[in-house]
């Protein structure tokens, strides 16, 4: 049996003031000092007071530095002297004096500073060469901080994420600099990084393993690690996309079109951290989103979007995607070669794209018996028919109408021709199906 102590280990947190921070628990004493120690020690305002004034001083000092390198580059160092005091104040808080939640107050405050929030990395661009070696220097130590950090809190796996930190700053650094050359497509870079920082992500969500300390004693702490480190994540992708929306809206000069790469990014996100099956539609929107700023990917994203729609169709059993391969097919036939904002008019009816989607539809709905797609070709036929151009009849009854007779004898005679002949047909036909014996017979 467990003992009182012990239910309260693993006893969950209620909704009271008291544990959020604000002040202590009502049960107990409260006065001035308990409040005190409340603030000052479990629940430290301190740590944020200091990273506000840090922040609050590069805002006042980047401005007054004048662009000048030196003092750009002293101010980037007394950042990154910030970041190692933090580290090395949880570092203490841990293994000094046994105080871990102040330490994660700490490393919060890190995750902040990690990825540049300052955007000094932007005004290192342009001091060149010099500025180049300090950021990739930067960002090699960015996956040192990370290693660090898990370290100190007794990690047991943290070459991972160490290493998928680092390789998101040189991501952040690579961007910069490549948007620094105003010979390349700015576009095409930032979709180019939007695609790094998902596809890290989704790597971290794939084969990072469980978070598993020394520090854990109960299953409640354990569970409070887990979400911490899903924190950890947020806050890293945040601040990653932070670069990229800041450039988005302030830099580029299309910022409509900047929009749509970061919905579509932001998408991918949402596809990435959803556990439902309409992510596959999710992953979809996201990259029609990304095609509509860069037309010229229109074709490329249909293409994937039938590969992706079929896979989900055939291996997962989710025979519904069937139909979007097939509209998703349609889409790249009409706009192979050809950027989508110069597509013109829609295929007719007879032409490929058309008869494609046609016969997919009818191929899916004979052999998957799916309704929707006799639905489609159904209302597809409805379409047609109201929509086509019907004028060619009343050419061909002009055409037929010059061979008729336009006299009574020539109409009798007329008659007189398809009677006889309707006579030799049915005798034709009796003779070739001889052999078949009629029903009654039987």
């Amino acid at each position: 049996m467990t003992s009182e102590n012990d239910k309260q280990v693993y006893e969950l947190p209620s909704f009271s003031i008291s544990d959020w921070g604000l002040f202590p628990s009502s049960s107990g004493q409260t006065n001035v000092k308990s409040i005190l120690r409340w603030w000052f020690i479990r629940y430290n305002p301190l740590y944020f007071f200091s990273a506000m004034f840090i922040l609050t001083g590069v805002v006042f000092v980047a401005g007054e530095t004048g662009g000048d390198q030196l003092a750009e580059l002293g101010l980037f160092a007394v950042i990154q002297v910030y970041e190692w005091m933090l580290i090395g104040g949880a570092a203490f808080l841990i293994n000094g004096i046994k105080q871990i939640r102040p330490a994660i107050l700490l490393i919060l405050l890190e995750l902040v500073f990690l990825l540049d929030c300052t955007f000094r990395l932007e005004t290192l661009v342009s001091h060149g060469f010099n500025g180049m070696i300090v950021s990739i220097s930067w960002a090699f130590l960015s996956g040192c901080k990370v290693y660090v950090i898990l370290k100190i809190f007794k990690v047991a796996n943290a070459a991972l994420v160490s290493s998928v930190s680092m390789i998101a700053a040189l991501g952040i650094v690579l961007m910069l600099q490549l948007l620094a050359n105003h010979q390349l497509d700015e576009l095409s870079v930032i979709q180019a990084s939007g695609g790094l920082g998902i596809l890290l992500i989704a790597v971290l969500l794939k084969f990072q393993p469980p978070f598993i300390s020394e520090l854990i004693e109960s299953p409640h702490e354990q569970l409070f690690a887990q979400r911490l480190s899903m924190t950890m994540l947020v806050i890293l992708s945040g601040f990653y996309f932070y670069h990229l929306l800041s450039y988005s809206f302030w830099m580029f000069s299309e910022p409509i079109l900047a929009l749509l790469v970061n919905a579509s990014n932001l998408m991918f996100m949402i596809a990435i951290f959803s556990a439902d099956k309409n992510r596959i539609f999710k992953y979809a929107l996201g990259a029609y989103l990304m095609s509509l700023a860069n037309p010229y990917s229109f074709f490329i994203i249909n293409i994937l979007c039938v590969g992706l729609f079929c896979y989900c169709a055939f291996k997962r059993r989710m025979p519904d995607l069937s139909i979007a391969a097939a509209v998703c097919c349609y889409f790249a036939l009409w706009s192979m070669g050809v950027p989508y904002t110069e597509l013109g008019e829609w295929p007719g009816l007879l032409d490929p794209p058309t008869l494609t989607l046609a016969g997919l539809l009818g191929l899916i709905a004979w052999k998957l018996k799916l309704l929707l797609a006799w639905a489609l070709l159904g209302g597809g036929s409805l379409v047609a028919l109201f929509t086509l151009d019907w004028s060619w009849l009343h050419r061909l009854w002009l055409w037929l109408k010059s061979f008729l007779p336009d006299t009574r004898l020539g109409i009798g005679l007329s008659f007189l021709f398809f009677g006889f002949l309707s006579l030799f047909l049915g005798l034709a036909l009796n003779w070739w199906f001889r052999k078949q014996p009629l029903d009654d017979d039987n």
